[in-house]
């Protein structure tokens, strides 16, 4: 175990035990992106793949004081820690398939669990604390992605990945601050995905991942959100995944797994301002899963095809 993650361990959540190992990163031959966004801005360099090919990764979050990534593999049934200084480390050696993460308010790693069909937060023990299991007496479908509210509520969607059934209970549910779980909101979606509070805690955003749309929800007072019969955005015609707000311009980034028709020219991140104007498409090698910025949105990180990838961005020089 590298310096750096020994520290964080022992200062913010005294874990042990875990398996160090490093990769070196591969660039990967694509054109720079060059996209309109806020003034002093173009656009993004190269994606470059610094990890190797792992199995099928999702559910990027970076973590401040490590200055690096947390991230899924399916497949591997683990979570990785991935930065500049260290290389790729082994972070949780089973998460139980574990697949969204997100921080909450003590910077702990809240995770979706696949495999358990669970909602659990790993604690400064190294133990695993169980946030959510089941409602009303039935067991969740497959919790997918998860996010935070200012207040500490937990909202992940459930969509009814591996299932024949449940195609009317794919709810996005809310764990409250005093650790009761209910609906978030009332309907049943389809394949609810990746889900995303925004860094002002105003808005909850949701990936309707097989409906082609996007929805914004109100957050409220006491920390739920408002219901709306009006998405974002609609008629997007891509299977979306994951999604990030940019922390310089605000803008949602949107993984798209694939296109309906298979193009793959069309994966990747598509990007939308806050009002649900398309603003440009990122080219990602692969099946793109899920994405996240660093503390200060200089980099762009996006699971994809089996791999974490780093994308730095390009900044214009004002004009004298």
């Amino acid at each position: 175990m590298n310096k750096n993650l020994s520290l964080f361990f022992a200062c913010v959540l005294m874990l042990s035990g875990y398996v160090h190992s490093q990769t070196t990163a591969v660039a990967v031959e694509h054109p720079p992106v060059e996209m309109p966004f806020v003034e002093g801005v173009e656009g993004f360099r190269a994606p470059v793949a610094v990890t190797e090919k792992l199995g099928f990764t999702e559910g990027p979050v970076w973590m401040p004081e490590l200055q690096g990534v947390v991230f899924s593999d399916l497949h591997g049934s683990c979570l990785y820690f991935w930065s500049e200084a260290e290389g790729l480390e082994l972070f949780r050696e089973n998460s139980e398939k574990g697949n969204g993460n997100f921080l909450d308010l003590e910077g702990r790693v809240i995770t979706c669990e696949g495999k358990t069909k669970r909602v659990t937060r790993l604690e400064a023990d190294g133990s695993v604390t169980i946030l959510a299991k089941e409602f009303e007496g039935l067991d969740f479908n497959n919790p997918n992605d998860v996010t935070v509210g200012q207040d500490g509520s937990v909202f992940f969607t459930d969509p009814n990945f591996g299932r024949s059934d449940r195609e009317e209970r794919q709810f996005v549910y809310r764990i409250r601050p005093d650790g009761v779980v209910e609906k978030a909101l009332p309907d049943s979606f389809n394949k609810p995905n990746g889900i995303l509070m925004s860094a002002d805690g105003q808005t909850l955003y949701l990936n309707e991942g097989m409906s082609d749309r996007i929805w914004a929800y109100a957050v409220n007072a006491d920390g739920g959100v408002e219901n709306t019969s009006t998405p974002l955005i609609e008629g997007v015609d891509h299977v979306l995944d994951g999604l990030t707000e940019d922390p310089i311009t605000g803008e949602l980034y949107v993984a798209v797994f694939t296109t309906h028709d298979q193009k793959p020219d069309e994966q990747g991140i598509e990007v939308y301002s806050k009002q649900g104007e398309f603003k440009g498409r990122i080219s990602v090698p692969g099946n793109t899963t899920n994405c996240c910025f660093d503390s200060m949105g200089e980099n762009l990180y996006v699971t994809s095809g089996g791999r974490l990838y780093k994308l730095e961005r390009m900044r214009v020089a004002p004009e004298l």
